[in-house]
């Protein structure tokens, strides 16, 4: 799947690929809340959420990324040091 996002994600991206891939209200979802609190949901949905990312993005997390806190100022913080990283 090719995205428009893939070249600068945003917040506005970021929370459109929440909402899409998890079926919430975008007002849910609030820039420096856990999405596991905020959402409800468990640690499995949250790392799938983090592979959708990765897809829709064009980034790969390593593990220790994985283990980090995700809010939505997370993630975008996460993907542009993995962007800054890849070779």
């Amino acid at each position: 799947m090719h995205s428009i996002f893939r070249t600068h994600p945003t917040e506005a991206s970021l929370r459109h690929l929440l909402t899409q891939s998890l079926g919430v209200d975008a007002t849910n979802i609030e820039p420096d809340r856990e999405l596991t609190e905020a959402l409800g949901i468990d640690s499995l949905s949250s790392l799938e959420v983090m592979a959708s990312v990765e897809t829709e993005f064009g980034v790969f997390f390593p593990p220790e990324h994985l283990s980090r806190p995700r809010t939505l100022s997370k993630i975008l913080e996460s993907i542009e040091e993995v962007s800054r990283e890849a070779p």
